[in-house]
């Protein structure tokens, strides 16, 4: 029996899928003229041999080693250029076609670059806090169109500017905007770094309207605010490296 009359009935999420980022995410969307290399951008690399994403000299990642499925080659090997990418890997609606025929119903897309999972978020921010809330802002806002494809089958997972508490709701309430999701899936958000400020929000009264949140690692106050509001009926809290708090 194919895989998708076997699953047909069960609305199987992918928790932990990714977004093929786009070479021009950031540089379609982030002044280059004012902040020159600090936008992540792709270039040719020969040590390599394949196109990698960069950011103030600092390499964040191969795309094509994200990228693999149907790639005709065994890994390590992996696509070096975006055009050898399988455009179902990265483009919305082929990527729905995808996921039908393996029997997912949904994807909860994490970031593939490592902008939010290492220091250069951080970093970016302590240049200049602007720079870093672009960034970010920038990603939502190209996941959220993303979704749009298909928002009861996308599960967006946000950047948060922790640095600056206004600007983080800002960006949650972009989450607010979406309709609701089928079978009670929550929205997610991503959090990183060490969030001091992003402490203050209201946790419980945001999560009772959507919420995943993957958390920040060693963050014990964060932790366990996450841990209190997660044995609520409905809600997820996701810290990283922390089993207590699934």
């Amino acid at each position: 029996m194919p895989i998708d009359e076997l699953l047909r009935d069960i609305a199987v999420i992918d928790a932990d899928s990714h977004v093929v980022e786009p070479y021009d995410l950031w540089t379609s969307r982030v002044s280059l003229k004012k902040w020159g290399d600090k936008v992540p951008h792709v270039v040719w690399d020969d040590e390599f041999g394949s196109d990698v994403w960069m950011a103030s000299g600092q390499y964040l990642g191969s795309p094509g080693k994200t990228a693999t499925a149907g790639f005709d080659k065994p890994w390590p090997d992996h696509p070096k250029r975006w055009s050898d990418i399988n455009p179902e890997l990265w483009r919305a609606e082929d990527r729905l076609g995808l996921m039908t025929r393996y029997g997912i119903y949904g994807a909860i897309l994490y970031p593939n670059i490592s902008l939010f999972g290492n220091s250069h978020l951080s970093s970016a921010a302590e240049v200049d806090p602007q720079l870093g809330l672009d960034l970010v802002r920038a990603y939502n806002d190209f996941l959220i169109d993303y979704c749009s494809a298909d928002p009861h089958r996308y599960i967006p997972v946000m950047g948060v500017p922790f640095w600056d508490l206004d600007a983080s709701i800002r960006e949650m309430d972009k989450l607010r905007l979406r309709p609701p999701l089928d079978g009670g899936v929550p929205h997610g958000i991503y959090v990183t770094g060490a969030p001091f400020p992003i402490l203050q929000i209201d946790w419980p009264g945001w999560l009772c309207h959507s919420g995943i949140i993957r958390g920040p690692v060693g963050n014990i106050e964060f932790k366990l605010a996450l841990r209190s509001v997660a044995a609520k009926d409905g809600l997820i809290a996701y810290c990283l490296y922390d089993r207590a708090c699934e």
